[in-house]
C-alpha cells in the first residue's frame, strides 16, 4: 500500500518535473542568442571573486567571519588531505590536523544557519 503510493507519488513528481522543464525551456529558446567572451570571463574571475566577493562580504562583521572560518576551512583541509595522501607526509599529525580544519569549516558554516 505505502510503496505503491510512493511509486505514485515518484511518478507524479518526474511527469511535474518534466512538464516544468518543457515549459521553462520553451521560454528560454524564444531569447535571442548572446555573445559570451569566454576567455574574458576566465581572466575576470579572479578579480570579481577576491575583490568584488570580499568587499561584500566584510561589509557586516559576522558575515565577514563565518566566511574566514568556512573559506579558511575549507582551504586549509584541501591542502592537509593532499599532504596526508601523500606516502611520505601523511600520518597521524596531518590527518589531525585535517580534521581541525574540517572543524573550523563546519563551525562557520554552523554560523550561517
Amino acid at each position: 500500500m505505502v510503496a505503491g503510493l510512493v511509486s505514485w507519488a515518484v511518478i507524479a513528481l518526474l511527469v511535474a518535473g518534466a512538464s516544468l522543464a518543457a515549459l521553462y525551456s520553451r521560454r528560454w529558446r524564444a531569447g535571442a542568442a548572446a555573445e559570451v567572451d569566454l576567455v574574458a570571463g576566465f581572466k575576470a574571475l579572479p578579480k570579481r571573486y577576491l575583490v568584488d566577493v570580499h568587499d561584500i562580504v566584510g561589509r557586516k562583521p559576522f558575515n565577514a567571519r563565518f566566511h574566514a572560518l568556512t573559506a579558511g576551512g575549507f582551504l586549509a583541509s584541501l591542502v592537509l588531505i593532499v599532504l596526508a595522501v601523500l606516502p611520505r607526509l601523511g600520518g597521524a599529525v596531518v590527518w589531525a590536523l585535517a580534521g581541525l580544519a574540517l572543524a573550523v569549516m563546519l563551525a562557520g558554516a554552523l554560523m550561517v544557519g
